[in-house]
């Protein structure tokens, strides 16, 4: 079940989500694997100063039954998919539940209109939007494993990142976002997201 009531999806500044998802692995008495799982997303963005500030708000979490021990592979948690910690890019934390709070504040530097005229021979491209903003981001994510924790020291801790970076939208809403991020390990890097929307 979605609700998705943002302004621009790959680079909303407005507007809210919601998502639910329940999912059961095995329904016969014979299957090998019974898990359980619900899933939430909440994300809400407020704007401010006709969208030239925004802040992004950003929750997921989910947990799984039965609390008997899954088979290892069945037991992702924080790292797969989009729900990552920033600054924990490199890294996974399993566990049977998980919580992701993401926080950005967006600041537009940069907006413009450019038009290509001759140099572009296809009518729908000749109007170049681009706009530059300035973000700064501050994650927090926890994975609870009651049974490979030893496997992984980064389940059953609290982990933080943060960072600073630079996202540019251009046509069709085409984002690339340049960041780069420390974690409460002491650790930092840069990374690059480009979203094409295909």
């Amino acid at each position: 079940m979605s609700f998705d009531y943002r302004d621009i999806r790959p680079y909303p500044l407005s507007g809210w989500l919601f998502v639910a998802e329940l999912r059961q692995n095995g329904l016969l008495p014979g299957d090998n694997l019974h898990i359980f799982r619900a899933y939430v997303e909440m994300a809400r963005y407020f704007p401010f100063w006709d969208k030239r500030l925004s802040l992004e708000t950003v929750f997921r979490g989910r947990t799984s039954l039965p609390r008997s021990k899954p088979p290892y592979n069945n037991n992702q948690a924080l790292g797969y998919g989009g729900s990552f910690v920033r600054g924990y890019e490199y890294y996974v934390a399993d566990g049977l539940d998980f919580g992701l709070l993401k926080t950005a504040f967006h600041i537009q530097a940069f907006s413009r209109t450019f038009n290509l005229g001759k140099f572009m021979p296809l009518d729908a491209f000749r109007s170049f939007p681009l706009k530059v903003y300035l973000s700064f981001n501050s994650d927090f994510g926890y994975a609870n494993d009651p049974h490979y924790a030893n496997l992984n020291p980064l389940a059953n801790h609290l982990l933080w990142g943060y960072g600073l970076g630079v996202d540019i939208v251009a046509y069709y809403d085409k984002t690339a976002r340049f960041e780069w991020s420390w974690n409460d390990r002491g650790e930092s890097g840069f990374f690059l997201r480009i979203n094409t929307g295909f």
